[in-house]
């Protein structure tokens, strides 16, 4: 199974192009997603209570992700360290959640995935893809895309600060994608560049793909043969 991964900035449109790759056809693992499934399990719910103390349970019962947010991306070290904190109760069991998901996959015989983890390097997943996606948009359009989650400027330059830069991420990634038309434009780009992959035409694009020209006969992993 080729496993694609998608980095970026904050704000920058990841998820649209998870989206568009979906709609080709190819499954799409969003670790945000998992961890808000995670941070509402009753083993970790009662630990980030005990870490965090009541403020963070809503008055409907989930976790209060906002006032989360306020304790963890602060620049002190106090909120340095709570981040730890919470990185430690949420991250384990995020990460057995998509192993367990990638696995499922590959025994469905899946051609093809996207992964889409915020530190994809930083956690080490990016060893686990075979190429990977970097997803940035000029500050003003992420900064509109960041009020719409209720972030300010500057909680989206914090979110961001707690992240490698986009020029390291970009550096370690195989296609660096512009977001700063429309999202047709962007869908398209999204379809054009699987077309090349696939070896047919962009207009119409699906799946399963052609993986002949990236498949190692001698191995049992999918892989991308780099230019």
């Amino acid at each position: 199974m080729i496993i694609l991964g998608l980095v970026g900035n904050p704000a920058s449109g990841k998820s649209a192009v998870g989206e568009a790759v979906q709609q080709c056809g190819a499954p799409w693992i969003n670790a945000d997603v998992v961890a808000k499934e995670v941070l509402d399990a009753p083993p970790q719910r009662a630990a980030l209570q005990q870490a965090f103390g009541d403020d963070v349970i809503a008055s409907t019962g989930p976790i209060d992700r906002a006032k989360l947010a306020e304790q963890v991306f602060g620049d002190d070290p106090a909120s340095t360290d709570r981040l730890r904190r919470l990185e430690s109760i949420v991250h384990p069991a995020t990460r057995q959640r998509i192993r367990q998901q990638l696995v499922d996959l590959a025994v469905d015989q899946t051609t093809m995935c996207v992964l889409e983890v915020p530190l994809m390097f930083e956690s080490d997943w990016d060893v686990v893809c075979d190429a990977i996606w970097c997803v940035d948009a000029p500050w003003s359009r992420r900064c509109r895309w960041a009020e719409k989650r209720g972030w300010t400027p500057d909680e989206l330059r914090r979110r961001q600060d707690k992240q490698l830069s986009i020029q390291q991420k970009a550096r370690r990634s195989n296609w660096l994608i512009h977001n700063d038309g429309t999202l047709d434009d962007l869908r398209n780009r999204v379809a054009r560049r699987l077309a090349q992959w696939s070896g047919r035409p962009s207009n119409g694009v699906t799946w399963p793909i052609e993986v002949s020209r990236w498949f190692d006969p001698a191995s049992a992993h999918c892989h991308f043969v780099r230019p």
